[in-house]
């Protein structure tokens, strides 16, 4: 896969945490740059992954959530 609009990697904050693949669509919103980077698995085998988004949510924290 070719990274056609790919941002600096300056301009992309780590979201905290490790995820799961199913957790994904609880964690990205749309209009929003993410780069997501393989990160290990949990002590179940189960894969995990690092979030990177371009710029914090309206309220002020690189969470991706609404909370």
């Amino acid at each position: 896969m070719k990274d056609r609009h790919r941002p600096p990697a300056g301009e992309l904050a780590r979201i905290p945490g490790l995820y799961r693949r199913w957790e994904l669509p609880e964690v990205l919103r749309g209009r929003r740059t993410y780069r997501i980077e393989r990160a290990g698995a949990h002590e179940d085998g189960t894969p995990l992954v690092a979030i990177y988004a371009d710029a914090p949510d309206p309220a002020g924290t690189p969470s991706g959530t609404d909370e």
